[in-house]
């Protein structure tokens, strides 16, 4: 058996806490990143989810709250 501890996911959902997550993924060497749609056949397709882990934390991020997704560029 592992001894690896694991850290529950962390939910960001304000611009604030977006912006200082970002400052901490550029620091990243490694990233996995997932999305969740709400239909690619909807009228206008959303992305409703973004899932983001290192080695050290998972983070779901909710775009719909934050809407400028921008500093992910």
């Amino acid at each position: 058996m592992s001894s690896v501890e694991i850290q529950p996911w962390i939910w960001i959902d304000a611009a604030q806490t977006f912006h200082a997550l970002v400052d901490e993924l550029s620091a990243q060497t490694r990233l996995a990143v997932d999305t969740e749609s709400n239909s690619l056949h909807a009228y206008r397709e959303r992305i409703c989810l973004i899932q983001i882990s290192t080695t050290q934390h998972d983070y779901l991020i909710d775009p719909l709250a934050i809407g400028d997704l921008s500093p992910l560029e």
